[in-house]
């Protein structure tokens, strides 16, 4: 019996030793393994960030509503809050809120003002080089607001639609509040990528917009010194090549459209064409600025659509006062080809592309007409997207992304 136990005993020590030689090596294998996937998922998330679902419309058009992004987690440790970052918080740093995504403004010990729809940064106007919509609402931010040395103002891009700092029940955003930068885009897929990129695409649409908004402004300036409003359209695509910004700019004032490049165009459906304008009361011929194809008799129809202008003035007394015209149109659908045909000479700047006219420039035709050359205006965006494929098919809207 005693034997027997002492056997019992050596098988027990036996198999202790086998199991603690055979499965010790490899557990501590995979410790080892789990402890390296933690650690490098734990920095991989501390660098690269964690995901966010974007609720609401407030940083349209960078970031729409449902886009899901990346927050890097490393920001607030490796590098220091810049004006334009687009940054994740939660206000007043209630743990039970959704968090915000929302563009710095203004940087700590900077003041911060809103006045007549503008954003003032130590008394100076700030040039934002993104898109945004104006603002309506000034908030809290109607008067000067003075940021402590840990707090930044933010606001989301379509300010119409947006609670930031604003509204006075979330303030100013300290430093301890931020939980990181919005730096990637992951879905939908047809916006995935660096959000820099995106920015940098906004930019070059916002030089365009800015481009277009300038000259919409300079025909506002200047139509109280205007008598006739000269609008040139494509021949091939007479509707689709108008802005129709400039009816309502050029209203009261007489009207003469050309339907420039006819040669390009089908001639009966041209003649249908100047028959319908004509009987929407504007004055319209079809002409070709490039080989000059109806450009000599311009100037009597000019006249023409004038005379009610030039009998009052001189019914007032005013003898041989020039006619001030207007010439207006999309970009580069030929105003500065028309004037140089229409003046004998290159009094213009011409170019195979949109924007060469970037500001007002009067030439003087004779003392009968003068001329005022503006840059080419697009609206905002095509309502009618058979608009945007005929103006592509012609090249007229390259401009725009």
């Amino acid at each position: 019996m005693r034997h027997r136990k002492r056997k019992e005993l050596r098988f027990d020590r036996k198999h202790r030793k086998h199991i603690n030689l055979k499965w010790i090596p490899e557990v501590f294998g995979w410790v080892f393994q789990i402890v390296l996937v933690c650690l490098c998922a734990f920095v991989f998330v501390w660098y690269f960030g964690h995901q966010i679902s974007n609720i609401g419309e407030s940083m349209n058009p960078v970031i729409r509503n449902g886009d899901v992004v990346l927050v890097t987690g490393s920001y607030m440790m490796t590098s220091t809050p810049k004006r334009g970052d687009i940054i994740v918080f939660k206000p007043k740093g209630n743990e039970n809120l959704h968090s915000y995504i929302k563009r710095i403004i203004g940087l700590p010990g900077e003041s911060v003002e809103i006045r007549d729809g503008e954003i003032y940064i130590n008394n100076r106007k700030l040039n934002e080089k993104y898109e945004t919509t104006a603002i309506a609402d000034t908030g809290i931010a109607s008067e000067k607001i003075v940021l402590g040395g840990d707090e930044y103002f933010v606001l989301g891009d379509n300010r119409e639609s947006s609670e930031d700092s604003r509204m006075a029940d979330i303030g100013n955003v300290k430093r301890s509040e931020i939980e990181g930068k919005v730096w990637f885009i992951l879905s939908p897929k047809d916006r995935f990528g660096l959000l820099v990129n995106r920015r940098r695409k906004l930019d070059e649409i916002s030089m365009v917009s800015g481009h277009m908004t300038k000259a919409k402004r300079m025909m506002q300036e200047n139509i109280k010194l205007i008598d006739l409003v000269i609008e040139l359209v494509d021949a091939r695509v007479p509707m689709s090549s108008r802005n129709p910004d400039i009816d309502e700019l050029g209203k009261n004032k007489a009207r003469l459209i050309l339907l420039n490049k006819a040669d390009l165009a089908d001639e009966k459906q041209t003649e249908e064409w100047i028959g319908y304008f004509r009987g929407k009361g504007y004055s319209a011929v079809k002409v070709n600025s490039r080989k000059g194809g109806g450009i000599k008799s311009i100037q009597g129809v000019i006249q023409e659509a004038c005379k009610e202008k030039t009998e009052r003035d001189r019914k007032r007394g005013i003898l041989n006062r020039p006619v001030r015209a207007m010439v207006v149109g999309i970009p580069n659908v030929g105003k500065s080809t028309f004037i140089n045909a229409l003046a004998g000479k290159a009094c213009a700047k011409t170019g195979n592309k949109p924007g060469v006219t970037k500001g007002k420039q009067w030439i003087r035709l004779n003392k009968n007409v003068e001329l005022l050359d503006t840059p080419g205006i697009l609206w905002p965006k095509f309502e009618d997207q058979q608009v945007g494929l005929r103006l592509a098919f012609i090249g007229r809207s390259r401009m725009r992304s």
